[in-house]
């Protein structure tokens, strides 16, 4: 049951985040809305970065030294392809939920190496949602900001 509401939720949010990415007129993909912010391309490229990272936090068990992270220094071209390459890191987070128990998924704990954080395979999956999520907000809120519809994503 744990492993079937995870894998929902993750499934969930992100197709409430391809809604919003989708309503982004191709023009607006790489608009800053501030110093430092970032635009929709690198956005949705940092959404899969990190859980392809939580993913291998699970996998090493913490250990930040053991992770290896695939390259992202392609350009920046459009949404499809940001898509299509950063979907393998959902499969694998997926895969890696599947790969335990509802009991490890409660019971192992991550302990990071490089900072104090520890916690539990299935509270890092809840961590990863949340981050998409948060994310996700902050696109509508820009979306709003370039006068441009808001998908009703909340069905």
């Amino acid at each position: 049951m744990l492993h079937q509401l995870l894998i929902h939720n993750i499934h969930s949010t992100r197709a409430k985040s391809m809604q919003v990415w989708n309503t982004y007129d191709q023009n607006d993909y790489l608009h800053i809305p501030y110093t430092g912010a970032m635009h929709l391309l690198q956005m949705v490229r940092h959404i899969y970065t990190v859980q392809c990272w939580y993913t291998q936090l699970i996998i090493t068990r913490g250990n930040v030294a053991l992770i290896t992270m695939p390259s992202n220094h392609m350009p920046y071209t459009n949404l499809e392809a940001e898509i299509e390459n950063g979907t393998p890191y959902t499969t694998q987070l997926v895969a890696c939920i599947n790969a335990h128990t509802a009991e490890e998924l409660h019971t192992v704990i991550i302990n990071r190496t490089d900072k104090p954080f520890t916690m539990s395979i299935a509270n890092l999956v809840l961590r990863a949602i949340y981050h998409e999520g948060y994310h996700t907000g902050q696109l509508i809120q820009r979306l709003k900001i370039l006068q441009q519809p808001i998908p009703d994503i909340w069905n």
